[in-house]
Parts: C-alpha cells; sequence; structure tokens
C-alpha cells in the first residue's frame, strides 16, 4: 500500500526476462508418468524394446514433457502474480531420452498492460535443450497476469 492507503500496482516482468529450470528424466520417472497417464507404448517401459528401435533406448512421452514445460511458467510466475494460460504450443524437436538433462528455459517477449495497470497479457517463447545445446523441444504461450489479492 502507498502512504495514501492506496494499493501499489506491481511492476510487470521486462521483455527479455528469462527463467530456467532443469530436470533429469530417469527410466523410472518416464514409466510412471506414461502409466499414469495410460501411455502403454512400450517406449515408455520397455527398456529391451526401446534399445533395439531406432530411439536407442526408452524415451520420454509428450504430455511428461510438455506438462514440465508448462508448469514451469505457474512456478515461476505464481509466487508474485495470479495468472491463466490462454494458449500453449510445443513442438518436439527431438526426444528425450531416458537420463538425459534437459535445461527449459523461458523468455519473456511482450507485455501489453491494460490501461489501469491491474492486468497485463504476455507472450512468452520457450526451448528444452539436452547438455549440448541442441534443441529437444520449442515452444511459446500466451499469459495473462494479475496482481494478487492484498
Amino acid at each position: 500500500m502507498t502512504a495514501s492507503g492506496e494499493r501499489s500496482l506491481p511492476e510487470w516482468p521486462d521483455i527479455g526476462d528469462r527463467f530456467e529450470k532443469e530436470f533429469c528424466f530417469s527410466a523410472d520417472e518416464i514409466s510412471d508418468f506414461a502409466t499414469r497417464l495410460g501411455d502403454n507404448n512400450p517406449l515408455h517401459h520397455d527398456t529391451e524394446y526401446a534399445a533395439a528401435s531406432r530411439f536407442r533406448g526408452l524415451i520420454a512421452c509428450g504430455p511428461h514433457t510438455s506438462a514440465l514445460f508448462i508448469a514451469l511458467l505457474a512456478s515461476w510466475f505464481s509466487p508474485d502474480w495470479e495468472l491463466v494460460g490462454l494458449e500453449f504450443q510445443v513442438r518436439f524437436d527431438q526426444p528425450i531420452r531416458v537420463d538425459t538433462t534437459v535445461r527449459m528455459v523461458w523468455t519473456v517477449a511482450s507485455v501489453e498492460a491494460n490501461a489501469a495497470g491491474t492486468r497485463a497479457k504476455l507472450a512468452v517463447t520457450g526451448e528444452a535443450v539436452d547438455p549440448n545445446g541442441r534443441p529437444l523441444l520449442t515452444g511459446s504461450a500466451t499469459l495473462v497476469l494479475w496482481p494478487k489479492e492484498g
């Protein structure tokens, strides 16, 4: 609150703000997530089958990787703002292989605050890369942020 008793408005994220998190996809995590989804593809469960495939080992299912990718947005913004996602797009460029450490990065591309400064629409772009910097998935999202009450 300001000295006059009015609530001060937040500073919105800046264009170019980046945030990231690393994940490692173990065999157990890959299989467990796929099982909970009802995804019975042996590429997510059967080590021998996956080893004999073109992928040479287990790979994470798309909903697993995209869920972590999208959830990172909520985890980053929710401590300071209420938010909802309006649109998400994810492209799977390469499979995410078992025991690969993946760095997921999002960058704020645009910020459009309303005239009253009480909400902002953000566009963000992101990618997940392997330890060599090779893109594994790319994406974009549109979010709306509001100041937290209180």
